[in-house]
């Protein structure tokens, strides 16, 4: 009985993983995975997957009228998978570009650091900017929505490359870059593909 025992306890011992090995292996994976997926704009249309997100549900919306931001927000969750808190907040930082979408209502201030109203009380569409450059369904390449039920764009085709017009900034999981809200347009370019390279080669 005590042999069989001792038997079973080696068996256990030899079957057990490390968790420190687990957790150098699957953590930088995880971490590769949010940064190129969640945080960092993609270098083909300077967007977030959630700002493309949005901004193709608008064009879904548009009708030439402005439409609640909690509307934009709940049509956007067809798309994106991570809840309406982060859709409303990354809906607000494009709006304060005042690049991209026209906006109606207290948007907040980025100066002041005074907050936007709730999305029930603001209204947004988009710009005719927008309209002009950012889309172009026949130049469009797509792929399936999270749950299958729709289509969404890989990328945005617009003739302007937007993140030289924006300035972003990321913190995601100790491995994501943070940029200089200061700093010029272009230098953020820079910065994020010396970031982001060296994830997408290792890939």
């Amino acid at each position: 009985m005590i042999e069989s025992e001792e038997n079973i306890n080696n068996e256990d011992s030899n079957s057990l993983i490390k968790v420190g090995g687990m957790y150098k292996e699957w953590f930088l994976d995880y971490a590769s995975y949010v940064i190129l997926e969640r945080a960092v704009p993609d270098l083909m249309d300077g967007l977030k997957p959630v700002q493309r997100r949005i901004l193709h549900s608008m064009f879904d919306l548009e009708d030439g009228r402005y439409n609640k931001v909690a509307n934009v927000v709940g049509h956007t969750m067809q798309y994106h998978p991570h809840g309406d808190a982060s859709i409303s907040d990354a809906m607000v930082q494009v709006g304060q570009k005042e690049l991209l979408i026209d906006m109606q209502g207290n948007w907040g201030n980025i100066y002041t650091g005074d907050k936007a109203a709730a999305s029930r009380y603001i209204e947004a569409r988009l710009s005719k900017f927008a309209l002009e450059v950012v889309f172009n369904p026949k130049t469009t390449n797509w792929q399936l929505s999270y749950d299958g039920r729709k289509k969404e764009p890989i990328h945005l085709p617009g003739t302007v490359v937007t993140v030289f017009a924006d300035d972003f900034k990321v913190a995601e999981v100790q491995l994501g870059p943070e940029f200089d809200e200061n700093a010029q347009p272009f230098e953020n370019c820079i910065q994020l593909v010396s970031y982001s390279a060296p994830v997408v080669l290792a890939r």
